[in-house]
């Protein structure tokens, strides 16, 4: 990497500062704060090109993350609708079914209870109740 000063120099007194890439603001900044400075009517002007070298490097992240948050922005806003019509879908679902238990109930007459109810009042033939009480008993 190089450190040199001169080429921070040249860059912001020919204007070319902004239009510098990533890596070439980064190794300014190291020759900025690297680079000796006894002159006290000098040593200002660095530190504000250090101050404004890192706030384009901030400006440029900020960028990138605006536009991965608008990316993950337009994505979630598919996704929610996709959300929406399932929870519809299933509230569509739920109330048929509860529309035609009703109709079924009210065409079942009252003096007939629903087939369920009947089915599960008669023994069923597999389990026999048992008279002895012997054969109750587990070996």
């Amino acid at each position: 990497m190089n450190h040199e000063y001169q080429p921070v120099e040249d860059a912001f007194r020919e204007g070319t500062v902004e239009s510098a890439s990533t890596e070439e603001l980064q190794n300014y900044l190291l020759a900025l704060s690297n680079q000796p400075i006894p002159n006290e009517m000098v040593r200002h002007r660095d530190i504000i090109r250090s101050i404004t070298i890192n706030h384009m490097l901030l400006q440029r992240h900020v960028g990138i993350l605006q536009n991965h948050i608008t990316q993950l922005n337009e994505s979630n806003g598919k996704l929610q609708k996709w959300v929406i019509a399932l929870a519809v879908a299933a509230l569509v679902t739920a109330g048929t079914q509860v529309g035609l238990q009703l109709e079924a109930r009210l065409q079942t007459p009252a003096s007939q209870p629903p087939a369920s109810v009947v089915q599960s009042e008669s023994p069923s033939p597999s389990v026999a109740p048992s008279s002895d009480p012997a054969s109750e008993k587990i070996p």
